[in-house]
This record gives C-alpha cells, sequence and structure tokens, in this order.
C-alpha cells in the first residue's frame, strides 16, 4: 500500500506575507510622477526670498510666518505656482471662495 502524501508547508496569504515582510503591502500613497512635483516644490520655497508681500493685504512678513496658497489647485505642476499669504488672509480666502475669485485670487 502507498502512503498519503504528506501536505507542504500553508501557503501564506497576502496580509500574511506582507505581515511577515514578504511582500510590499498596498499601493504608494504617492505616485513617482507626484513625488518629483513636490521635490520641485520644496525646493522653490526653499529658494524664495526670506521676505514676502501678502498677495491679499500687501504687508510684508518673512516666509516663516506665511502660507503659500495655490490659486490653480496642487495639481501637477500647478503645485509650483503659489503666493505667499498671512494665514488669516489663507483662511479668507478658502472660507469665501466665490469672493476670491472675483478678486482673482482663486481660478478653480
Amino acid at each position: 500500500m502507498c502512503e498519503p502524501q504528506k501536505k507542504g508547508p500553508k501557503k501564506l496569504n497576502y496580509k500574511e506575507r506582507v505581515a511577515a515582510g514578504l511582500q510590499k503591502g498596498g499601493i504608494n500613497k504617492v505616485s513617482k510622477k507626484k513625488q518629483n512635483w513636490n521635490k520641485l516644490y520644496q525646493k522653490q520655497k526653499e529658494e524664495d526670498e526670506e521676505w514676502q508681500a501678502c498677495k491679499v493685504c500687501g504687508a510684508a512678513s518673512h516666509k516663516s510666518t506665511m502660507e503659500p496658497h495655490h490659486p490653480y489647485g496642487r495639481s501637477n505642476e500647478n503645485i509650483l505656482i503659489y503666493w505667499w499669504i498671512h494665514a488669516p488672509c489663507h483662511e479668507k480666502i478658502h472660507k469665501n471662495p466665490n469672493e476670491a475669485r472675483k478678486n482673482k485670487l482663486l481660478f478653480f
């Protein structure tokens, strides 16, 4: 009589392979293309003049006390188009988008 074949080790499912470090989990959170745009954006922000005039109120301030405002959104190359704006001015733009569009501070 022949003996029954012994089963090999249990195959790991996807979650078990990820947990064991045998497989990378999921997809990239940020695409390579977007990562490249983000690198260019960070470099551009670092190279900007230290003192900037707010596009809304016109007052000059150090860029560390301001926020970059993206009037065309942050998709692809639009991330490289921004103005330095004071936080309260920036908040006002996004709380009143229709008014901001009329004042040419928002284009999307």
